[in-house]
Formats: structure tokens, C-alpha cells, sequence
């Protein structure tokens, strides 16, 4: 996992994912529209969401094999718990279709905790299993979210 300011992100990534997420991000302010987006074929898109922050969002932990998740807020904060997924016992088995697979939280398993807010980043690579649009300090916030789903190559 990395956490940190949006501009940092850019020295994990390769020039190419640079200038297809920067390219992206000067526009995004601007999408009303959720939804996914393409921004290089299915190497890499963006997701476009809108929701309510929640007490626990039905602890439903996830991890994916396919692609890296870079995560943004535009607006909102959220809390995200993260894991160890070799740790976590899966919930709902992993399916191609959504890249995606959820565990049972559990306390050994817990790496820490991810205050996302505008102007910073989250990325969740396959072994960082997250639990992700939960509330900040117990009240449910309006989250306006991007979530760029992107190929382990594209990092430095």
C-alpha cells in the first residue's frame, strides 16, 4: 500500500500511467456522471463514484488480482481499513469478472487505518486487502470518489 499527496504519487508510476492519470485528473473535477471510463483499453480506467459513508459497509473486505487500485477522493473523507490478505479468510470467492474477492476482517490481519481526503491517494495493490467507504470519526459523509484500476506494470 502507499498513502500520500496526489503530486507524490507520480514517482511510483512510469511516464505512460503518469500522463494518462494526469491527463484524467485535470478533467475529473468536472464529471457529474458516475461510471467507469476508459483511459487505455482494460489496462487502464477509471471508476467514477458517488456514495454515503458507512458504519461498517457490511465488513466486506476486498482484494483484487488483476489490477491496482489508486483511489482519490473529489469529495469527503473516508475511513479505509487495511489488511494482510494471506491472513483473511475469503467470504465470497474470487471472481474474474469483477476482479475482485471478499474476506472476514480480523484483528491479526489488520495492517492499519487510511483517512482518505481531496488532494491525497490511496494504492491498494493484490496483497492489500481493504475495507473501504467508512465512516470518518462515526458521521456518514457524501463521498464523491475515483478509483483508477490499473495494471502492477505501469509502477516504477
Amino acid at each position: 500500500m502507499i498513502y500520500g499527496k496526489i503530486d507524490q504519487l507520480y514517482r511510483a508510476l512510469k511516464p505512460e500511467a503518469v500522463e494518462l492519470i494526469s491527463a484524467f485528473l485535470a478533467t475529473a473535477q468536472h464529471l457529474h456522471e458516475t461510471g467507469e471510463k476508459p483511459l487505455n483499453g482494460e489496462e487502464v480506467y477509471a471508476k467514477i463514484l458517488r456514495y454515503e459513508t458507512s458504519h461498517d459497509n457490511n465488513n466486506m473486505v476486498e482484494a483484487h488480482n488483476q489490477y491496482v487500485d489508486i483511489q482519490f477522493l473529489l469529495q469527503g473523507t473516508e475511513r479505509i481499513e487495511v489488511y494482510d490478505r494471506p491472513k483473511l479468510t475469503t467470504r465470497t470467492a474470487y471472481s474474474s469478472h469483477s476482479d475482485c474477492e471478499f474476506f472476514y476482517p480480523h484483528e491479526d490481519a489488520h495492517l492499519g487505518t487510511v483517512m482518505l481526503k481531496p488532494g491525497y491517494f490511496a494504492v491498494f495493490f493484490p496483497e492489500d486487502a481493504h475495507l473501504a467507504a467508512l465512516n470518518p470519526a462515526g458521521e456518514v459523509l457524501e463521498v464523491n470518489k475515483i478509483v483508477i484500476k490499473i495494471y502492477e506494470k505501469y509502477f516504477a
